[in-house]
């Protein structure tokens, strides 16, 4: 446990010297200018989407920012040549992905609050949270381990994204109809959106259910299939 917390606590200090945390606060303050400009019913509509952006899109953008970066000075290799396993070096570097999300979306949420007193259950958020960086983080390293350097995963990530936010977009513009939800569901990002939205409008319980569970196994899936077998390889030797 101590080893982990030694883990954590180094993950998030490489979050702030590489400015990760600063610009993912740059990014939130962004949502926050425009969801003060916006009126309550429309904020509240909005708020779920920007959420989802900042918990699963820039997790993703931000991990693989900070894992080049890491290889390219090197420090993957000092921490993994240490006495300390893959798993735990997997889950500080999730843990320390959930924290930086947290402030994100803590900071959107919050505004809406502070500028339109739109209440959030902040329990849930976490929850919620968590399994939206497990997943979606879990995406970004598959796409990162196939990638050469950063630009190449983001070319990758982005065609990825407008095809996974496609439901999204159709959903907010009032395309798909609410019974069709169970199916967009199969998009992550559409998942993620639609459990934060939950917690400030009414929603189908078998939903919620089935999207944590949903986001929860294909994070784990994912880590234990396809990153966990890979990471340490690509990590020394490119």
């Amino acid at each position: 446990m101590n080893s982990f917390l030694h883990l954590l606590k180094g993950e998030v200090l490489r979050l702030v010297r590489y400015k990760i945390i600063f610009f993912g606060i740059l990014v939130s303050l962004i949502w926050v200018v425009l969801i003060y400009f916006l009126d309550a019913q429309t904020a509240k509509g909005f708020m779920p989407f920007l959420a989802m952006l900042d918990a699963g899109m820039m997790s993703v953008i931000l991990l693989g920012a900070t894992f080049f970066l890491e290889k390219q000075e090197g420090s993957i290799k000092t921490l993994l040549v240490s006495p300390v396993s893959l798993v735990q070096v997997l889950a500080a570097k999730v843990g320390s992905a959930i924290i930086s999300a947290m402030i994100s979306v803590v900071m959107v949420l919050g505004s809406g609050f502070v500028f339109h007193g739109i209440q959030t259950n902040f329990l849930l958020v976490f929850l919620y949270v968590f399994v939206i960086v497990l997943s979606h983080t879990a995406i970004g390293y598959v796409i990162t381990l196939r990638s050469k350097d950063f630009m190449s995963m983001m070319m990758k990530f982005a065609g990825l994204s407008l095809l996974l936010m496609i439901p999204s977009f159709l959903y907010l513009l009032g395309v798909i109809e609410e019974q069709l939800n169970w199916l967009l569901l199969l998009s992550p990002m559409y998942a993620a959106q639609y459990l934060i939205q939950s917690i400030h409008s009414s929603a189908d319980l078998l939903l919620i259910v089935g999207s944590t569970l949903y986001l929860a196994l294909l994070g784990t899936f994912l880590y234990g299939k396809v990153v966990y077998p890979r990471f340490k390889e690509f990590a020394i030797g490119g």
